[in-house]
């Protein structure tokens, strides 16, 4: 029993934890391609003005 229930909490870990970093990875690589694009926009428009 014991070594069934600590494979499940294991699998429980494995399966949240895969979940859980490549979200943490797409939020990251989203806020870097915003901050990349609000630059830009912000550049864009410095530019304009000279």
């Amino acid at each position: 029993m014991k070594f069934i229930k600590g494979r499940k909490i294991s699998f429980y870990l494995v399966r949240n934890v895969s979940w859980i970093y490549p979200l943490h990875i797409c939020m990251v690589k989203s806020i870097k391609i915003r901050v990349q694009y609000i630059g830009y926009l912000t550049g864009g428009k410095t530019r304009e003005r000279d």
